[in-house]
């Protein structure tokens, strides 16, 4: 993983897109200003690092365009994906006025766009804000809750049932048949099931027992009710 590149200055697109959502949207004000006034914007190529896990955390980052992975890494090097974006605006990670540390580490799966806010500035705007202030802690105490979730099915459910979950997931089918496109490489997707490659490859060849057949990164499902009944378990 290579180091962050230097910031560029925001382009006035970027801030009027990123202003137009939440937790922006009902903000504004002469300390809303300056906090756009100093954000900046990360142009990163694939595999770059965003932030690393124990280093000071000192920028909030929303994922503008591209794709990245949220992570943790054991003492081996062994990843666990807790979340994957793409396209955006999309809050990366919470990271909070205050914070020390960043507890996770991200980084980039696709070339990807990131604008970037310093905490401090972070702080003292909310401070001024009470609107910023609600719906940002609403953003984040979402983020909480799915990483929750994810790590709820790593603990409770087995590799097979949080793969066909995932599968299941990727379309609005609820019964009958569905073809989806794996979002993410299958590097990435055993990372975000808890397993090693070998091991997904394996759930996949139970998943075919069922209907479920791979095509690179095209998988045809016979029967999605089925997918969620193994998730369910």
């Amino acid at each position: 993983m290579s180091a962050v590149p230097e910031p560029l200055i925001p382009h006035s697109s970027d801030i009027e897109w990123v202003r137009s959502v939440s937790p922006f949207r009902r903000a504004g004000g002469a300390d809303l200003d300056r906090l756009f006034a100093e954000a900046r914007v990360f142009e990163l190529g694939k595999r770059q690092t965003v932030f690393v896990a124990g280093h000071p955390a000192r920028l909030l980052f929303l994922l503008l365009r591209g794709q990245i992975k949220v992570f943790t890494a054991s003492s081996r090097g062994r990843e666990s994906t807790l979340r994957v974006l793409q396209g955006g605006p999309h809050l990366v990670f919470p990271a909070v006025p205050g914070q020390r540390i960043y507890t996770v580490s991200c980084e980039t799966v696709r070339p990807s766009r990131l604008l970037a806010f310093p905490l401090e500035r972070i702080g003292e705007s909310l401070m001024n804000s009470p609107h910023l202030a609600e719906d940002l802690i609403a953003e984040l105490a979402g983020i909480h809750d799915e990483v929750g979730r994810h790590l709820a099915d790593l603990k409770g459910r087995t590799s097979l049932q949080r793969l066909a979950g995932f599968l299941s997931s990727l379309t609005s089918v609820t019964k009958g048949a569905a073809v989806v496109h794996l979002p993410v490489s299958k590097m990435v997707l055993a990372s975000m099931i808890g397993v090693v490659p070998e091991k997904l490859s394996r759930d996949f060849a139970k998943l075919a027992e069922f209907g479920v057949i791979t095509k690179r990164s095209t998988v045809s499902i016979r029967d999605v009710r089925k997918l969620r009944e193994i998730y369910t378990g």
